[in-house]
């Protein structure tokens, strides 16, 4: 479980992926790539789940991550968000449907966020 912790992190360290708190505020030109950076967590918190994760691992996770890296907390309610959703989906046995739901999650998370900031 420690391993997916360290992968979260790094993501967020590799991707420089914490904007700031006027996120809702970003111009078009910013909207792609923090909503990439959505779907990139969205991605791992999946990764996550299919891999045996669960919920409270996953919040727990985030919520490290929040004081260690002074993640603004809208960005937390939105991760702790995505974490919980991915409980909708169910966890797969064979890896073509884990890699199938784990893309289509990570997309859906995206899709969602470009509709909602370019309104």
């Amino acid at each position: 479980m420690r391993k997916y912790m360290i992968v979260l992190a790094f993501l967020v360290l590799s991707t420089g992926f914490v904007p700031s708190a006027q996120a809702e505020g970003l111009v078009p030109s910013n909207v792609i790539s923090y909503c990439e950076g959505l779907g990139e967590m969205a991605n791992r918190i999946m990764t996550a789940r299919q891999g045996g994760a669960t919920i409270g691992y996953l919040l727990e996770s985030v919520g490290k991550m929040e004081k260690k890296f002074d993640m603004p907390q809208h960005l937390r309610k939105k991760l702790d968000s995505i974490a919980l959703s991915s409980f909708e989906e169910p966890m797969f046995q064979t890896q073509s449907y884990k890699e199938r739901v784990i893309n289509d999650f990570s997309n859906n998370v995206e899709f969602h966020c470009i509709k909602k900031l370019i309104k």
